[in-house]
């Protein structure tokens, strides 16, 4: 069942996180402003601010993921909604031909 993404869904074959695109030259800017900034404070305010920030970055960034994954999901379950919707009509007449 070649290119049959239903197929794969239900093997776990779908993973739009492994097909992310290069990044944009403005990210790989970001990353690189980000880098320097965190030089910069490890030889203003030392190796331990920098660890301290460095645990509040991972905690901002857990607190990140977690509404990311929320949105993804609430996105998902919204576009099935869509999906019913157009195909409403149908399903009730029992025209599955669309």
């Amino acid at each position: 069942m070649k290119d049959d993404i239903l197929y794969d869904l239900y093997w776990g074959e779908v993973r739009p996180g492994e097909k992310i695109p290069d990044k944009p030259e403005r990210i790989r800017q970001l990353e690189a402003r980000f880098r320097t900034g965190m030089l910069e404070v490890a030889e203003a305010a030392g190796e331990a601010a920098v660890e301290r920030l460095d645990d509040l970055l991972s905690v901002r960034n857990e607190i990140e993921s977690y509404y990311g994954s929320v949105d993804f999901v609430r996105g998902f379950k919204l576009g099935v909604k869509f999906m019913v919707a157009v195909f409403e009509d149908d399903l009730k007449e029992g025209d599955g031909d669309g």
